[in-house]
């Protein structure tokens, strides 16, 4: 009697521990989308109503690259900090598309503009600062030139090489900057981001993989069409097959039945954001921080970064990773004698990316290394990491800094500049 007794409580200790543990994913999951469910994040639903209100097929999809900044558009990037008194506050940035689609450089836009464009991600489009505020636009100063700016936020060096391609041939300069950070190795074995990033359901993209003998070979973008959204079902399966994410990282993130199984199978990871998240929502009622502060730039996002972060380490030591992204260094290489520039490399790290060279260990400096052997390249990290205030190079005071501040733009536009002056490539 005794033993059925004790079976019975065990059951119900596993019983309610299941229902707590699904209780609490369920209330996390509708306030952080990083906490991945099966119900929610195997195919979730695109919603039809967010895409019509941002106006996102008219403004920034792209059937080939997955997504751009389109010609004579405008918004605004948020910037958080901290006020006099203690309290966050958040100010709004700028920024404008001019008429081929660039980054407007303002007053600069009338002078010469054949001598540098820049291609590369949010970090040579310098999110979080004005037009007038971007390492381009500070070049073009420099340099007496307009600077053309191409970046896009998110995009892997993949989609930068593809949108030089297309770009280029209306636009030619003496001189081509691919600019990226490091993370950007993560990109380019990615083929839908939510697999990667969850949450962003929007994002899908081509990407080049390797064939037998080590070369490219180009997978281009599967949603290449509005109605497809709605459509993923048909598509999944090929985004699966394509995405190094979803088999090595979505697939163990994933929580599902029994939810305190898959909770407890990765307890540093989600037991923190649980933690986390139900910290925010109740110090929403008491602090301004937590009032201020998104979910994307919460405490618990900071768990989140840093475990991409680690993923990026980790890629840079991986041998298929750092091949592709050494051939991806030679399709630049090659377009530049097929298109006539010159070519010139630049990583441009995160802060997170920047803290972790410095404090933990160089880790995609062999790789840099590897690649100066046969490309320009600039090396921007050694300056950051050197600079007596490593926080003001950055736009926000978080461990994760988002992007280069104002002042951090006048700094990596001298280092560029001194850098192609020595080069004697200006």
């Amino acid at each position: 009697m005794s033993l059925l007794i004790s079976l019975v409580i065990v059951a119900l200790i596993i019983v309610v521990l299941e229902l707590a543990s699904y209780v609490l994913v369920r209330s996390t999951r509708k306030r952080f989308q990083w906490l991945i469910t099966k119900k929610d994040d195997e195919i979730p639903l695109i919603d039809k109503e967010a895409l019509e209100k941002t106006k996102y097929f008219e403004k920034g999809f792209d059937s080939e690259l997955g997504w751009v900044r389109k010609p004579n558009t405008t918004g605004n990037d948020t910037i958080f900090y901290q006020k006099d008194d203690g309290d966050w506050d958040y100010r709004k940035a700028p920024w404008t598309i001019n008429k081929r689609s660039s980054r407007n450089n303002q007053d600069l836009e009338n002078l010469n503009d054949k001598l540098i464009s820049c291609y590369g991600d949010s970090f040579t489009f310098s999110r979080q600062v004005n037009d007038n505020e971007t390492w381009c636009y500070y070049l073009s100063k420099l340099t007496k030139s307009n600077v053309l700016n191409w970046g896009i936020g998110n995009h892997g060096m993949d989609q930068a090489l593809l949108r030089l391609e297309r770009e280029f041939p209306k636009n030619k300069t003496k001189i081509v900057i691919m600019a990226n950070v490091p993370d950007t190795i993560s990109r380019v074995v990615s083929y839908w981001k939510h697999f990667y990033e969850y949450g962003n359901v929007w994002a899908f993209k081509p990407r080049y993989e390797l064939d037998v003998n080590k070369q490219l070979r180009l997978v281009p973008n599967l949603i290449d069409k509005p109605e497809k959204f709605y459509e993923l079902e048909k598509y999944i399966d090929e985004l699966k097959k394509h995405d190094y994410f979803y088999k090595e990282k979505f697939l163990k993130d994933l929580i599902k039945f029994p939810y305190s199984f898959h909770v407890l199978k990765n307890p540093r990871r989600n037991l923190s954001i649980i933690y986390k998240v139900a910290k925010q929502t109740v110090m929403k009622k008491f602090s301004q921080k937590y009032k201020v502060m998104e979910p994307m730039d919460s405490d618990a996002m900071l768990v989140i970064r840093r475990i991409n972060l680690l993923w990026a380490v980790r890629l840079y030591n991986e041998a298929y990773a750092v091949d592709l992204m050494e051939r991806l260094v030679d399709r630049f290489l090659d377009l530049s004698k097929e298109l006539k520039f010159k070519p010139v490399f630049v990583f441009l790290p995160q802060k997170n990316e920047a803290l972790y060279y410095k404090n933990e260990g160089e880790f995609y400096m062999p790789f840099f290394k590897k690649i100066s052997e046969k490309i320009d390249t600039i090396d921007v990290t050694t300056p950051i990491i050197n600079h007596p205030d490593i926080d003001s190079l950055y736009s926000e005071k978080t461990v994760y800094g988002a992007h280069i501040s104002n002042e951090g733009n006048q700094f990596v536009a001298k280092i560029i500049y001194g850098a192609l002056k020595e080069k004697k490539l200006i």
